[in-house]
């Protein structure tokens, strides 16, 4: 089987999600719940705030004060946060150029061996041993090398619902049979 496509920018960022997600729900089964973010954050904002409610306590600033300055802490939490997620809208909306290779066509190949992958300015050639599970989500099927490097093919490089599922019984026949 093969197939020609073109990665759309929203078909790439879906992709990136889908990988932090993939390796985010990894963390959570391996770390503890100590080093969740929410504990971590909750913590230093805890630490934030320790040092305002001592001085409350001991009586060297009002509770004017006290308020004031729990407001500016909150104020700049909400700044850091707000920095964040920009910096990171701006880097996922522009990280790729209109001339990126990750965007060009690409051409990919079942094989018996195989799946031989190509774009403008490479090819390669992956062992079935060198994916470790394939799923799909929406309109994209993930050929997943590892928890955050993959291949991804977005629906409408299937001519029909049909080609796709046997597209991904295929590979996950292969997969099978690699593993074993």
């Amino acid at each position: 089987m093969e197939l020609t496509y073109h990665l759309t920018r929203d078909d790439h960022q879906r992709g990136v999600r889908l990988t932090v997600a993939r390796v985010r729900q990894h963390a959570r089964q391996v770390s503890g719940w100590g080093s969740q973010p929410v504990v971590v954050t909750s913590a230093a904002a805890l630490l934030g705030v320790a040092p305002l409610a001592y001085l409350l306590v001991a009586e060297l600033i009002s509770p004017l004060g006290y308020f004031v300055a729990l407001c500016a802490y909150m104020w700049g939490v909400l700044c850091m946060w707000l920095c964040g997620w920009s910096m990171r809208r701006l880097f996922m909306n522009h990280w790729l150029p209109d001339n990126s290779p990750s965007l060009s066509e690409v051409r990919l190949k079942l094989a018996a061996d195989g799946v031989e992958a190509s774009d403008r300015g490479r090819r390669s050639k992956y062992a079935w041993l060198a994916f470790s599970d394939v799923s799909e989500n929406g309109d994209l099927v993930i050929l997943w090398f590892d928890r955050a490097q993959a291949l991804l093919v977005p629906g409408r490089a299937f001519s029909n619902e049909e080609m796709r599922k046997t597209f991904v019984d295929t590979v996950r026949g292969h997969l099978s049979t690699a593993s074993a």
